[in-house]
């Protein structure tokens, strides 16, 4: 009914006769239906590719927003997918409530609830795209390592393991585990990315107070010990272990030695 009284504050009602009637004829087309007050200029600017908007506002480049419009299944009713990823994207980037998101949409709040719960579905369907990827290009990423640090030392080496927090609201009694050394409440995320920037494999759920080490350790990554294979090594800081098994990790030297030492 809310969402009724909503719709009839913006259309009359014989508007929303010659609106459904059009919908009907052009839905094979994928024809966006929203009133034109409804659409705002950012959202029209995202759409057809303006970087600043969309890092701006979905913290992404526009080319991965179209690689992302192009992986999620089509729709083939109502507006197009572009506008679900877009609320999704934009909810997820600026932590807002479905308020603000369906400010930002023109669209309510129950439907901005609809669309989020379903493109997190959709998402999590994609979680086979983090992979190690082929070995047959293991030594061309080793190759980019090389050019960008200027030395052909890291010819071995395919990707970089770090820690990052995300933030969030921290649970009931819980203040001393989620509180991290930056003071901020959040949950870790180990990622590992290669020369590519393409992330190869991740792990989340640990509390913001655990450390880089313990995380690691408790991993999936470690658990299986199966990546990198032998012969190649992953980059990481000091927060990790530098160690050949079972994840070779090479880590930067903690003291400079010299001959007299």
């Amino acid at each position: 009914m809310a969402i009724l009284m909503e719709i009839q504050g913006m259309y009359s009602f014989n508007d929303l006769i010659l609106l459904e009637n059009f919908r009907q004829r052009a839905s094979r087309q994928e024809v966006i239906y929203l009133h034109p007050r409804v659409i705002s200029e950012d959202i029209n600017e995202i759409m057809s590719g303006d970087r600043i908007k969309t890092r701006m506002h979905l913290r992404i480049s526009a080319s991965t927003f179209t690689k992302i419009v192009q992986t999620i299944p089509r729709k083939h009713h109502g507006w197009s997918c572009e506008y679900e990823v877009i609320c999704f994207l934009f909810w997820m980037a600026c932590g807002c409530s479905y308020r603000v998101a369906a400010a930002f949409m023109g669209f309510s709040r129950y439907t901005v609830r609809n669309i989020i719960h379903k493109m997190l579905e959709d998402f999590l369907k994609l979680r086979h795209l983090i992979n190690h990827g082929s070995v047959n290009d293991y030594d061309r990423l080793g190759l980019k390592f090389c050019r960008k640090a200027k030395n052909k030392a890291f010819i071995k080496f395919i990707g970089a393991i770090d820690g990052t927090h995300i933030r969030i609201k921290c649970p009931v009694n819980k203040h001393d585990e989620y509180i991290n050394h930056k003071k901020f409440y959040s949950i870790q995320v180990q990622a590992v990315a290669d020369s590519d920037s393409k992330f190869t494999d991740v792990f989340v759920g640990f509390p913001g107070s655990v450390h880089d080490t313990r995380v690691f350790l408790n991993s999936p990554l470690y658990a299986k010990g199966n990546y990198p294979p032998n012969g190649y090594y992953l980059f990481g800081d000091k927060g990790y272990p530098c160690q050949l098994s079972p994840v070779p990790v090479i880590t930067p030297f903690r003291a400079v030695c010299t001959m007299s030492s």
